[in-house]
């Protein structure tokens, strides 16, 4: 059993997945480039607001949230 399967869950290890392969998509090839600009343009922030992340990262039950 890995370390993952004892914390996460399926949907769980979904979702980091997900993240990761976008940050390796979008992040990663212009993140030097960003970093000298000193920002990251809005186009990447909207994809990410727009993506599956912002709806799965949303808790069902907000009152167990808090």
């Amino acid at each position: 059993m890995t370390i993952n399967q004892l914390y996460f869950s399926d949907e769980q290890n979904m979702l980091r997945e997900q993240i990761r392969r976008f940050v390796e998509q979008e992040v990663v090839p212009h993140a030097e480039a960003w970093e000298l600009d000193g920002f990251v343009p809005r186009a990447v922030l909207k994809k990410w607001a727009t993506s599956v992340f912002s709806a799965s990262a949303t808790p069902r039950n907000t009152a167990a949230a808090t």
